[in-house]
């Protein structure tokens, strides 16, 4: 911006674009830290409802699919009706990470993400097709700023707080994040949402 103002860089649509981009980015970065933040000291405030996360996953997709689309890979749905009591915004917001997680890392190939219910407990899956995460990956990848690129795409950049503040958000609803892991077959990234009556 500062080049902008002293006429040493041309001032063109690219070139805000590319600013935009950017201050997006440190948003979204400012955003997720304030998230784990908050969680760490069990100060992330939810805004509980009766919330059906087949309804939520199929907004999310709606929204994501063409990013996927450009990216040369396929994105599925794969729910029925399953009614948890959560904070509906989080919800998505841990969708939307592992899904951009599994955009950014599992290469080409297809994505699915799965509802399912239990009796106690809601269940999201993201499964990619993708080359897996490398094994010794697996046990940090909640791990503030780590990055897996190494068992996935070099190319993807990425902060590594993704996977931290989806961890973050299903603590804060009393649920959790497990990793299934092939390094054949892709990964599954599964939350669960306690069902509260």
């Amino acid at each position: 911006l500062q080049g902008f103002i002293d006429g040493v860089f041309p001032a063109n649509d690219v070139a805000f674009r590319a600013l935009i981009d950017q201050v997006e980015g440190l948003a979204r970065t400012a955003d997720d830290l304030r998230t784990i933040s908050l969680a760490a000291t069990d100060r992330l405030e939810l805004r509980l409802t009766t919330v059906d996360l087949g309804a939520e996953a199929a907004s999310v997709v709606d929204v994501m699919r063409p990013d996927f689309v450009d990216a040369g890979m396929t994105l599925d749905l794969d729910a029925s009706t399953c009614f948890v009591s959560a904070d509906a915004q989080r919800v998505r917001q841990a969708l939307i990470a592992l899904l951009d997680n599994a955009r950014r890392y599992a290469g080409k190939g297809r994505v699915v993400v799965q509802i399912r219910t239990t009796r106690d407990t809601g269940i999201i899956r993201v499964k990619d097709e993708g080359p897996g995460i490398a094994p010794e990956f697996v046990s940090r990848a909640f791990t503030l700023f780590e990055r897996g690129e190494e068992s996935r795409s070099r190319s993807s950049g990425g902060s590594g707080l993704g996977l931290s503040v989806v961890e973050a958000i299903m603590t804060a609803h009393g649920g959790a994040v497990r990793i299934d892991n092939d390094i054949e077959d892709g990964a599954t990234f599964e939350l669960s949402v306690p069902r509260r009556d």
